[in-house]
């Protein structure tokens, strides 16, 4: 599946990762859009 990370300041990647297996009291979801704040870019 695809993930958002971001790391260095104003840097934010796509990478591949696994499914997480959820436990017997977890929930997982599909979120089919989302959008991400320029000051999250910023201040990381």
């Amino acid at each position: 599946m695809k993930s958002v990370r971001t790391g260095a300041v104003n840097e934010v990647d796509v990478v591949e990762t696994e499914r997480p297996a959820p436990g017997p009291r977890d929930a997982l979801v599909r979120i089919r859009a989302c959008g991400i704040c320029g000051t999250d870019v910023a201040s990381c």
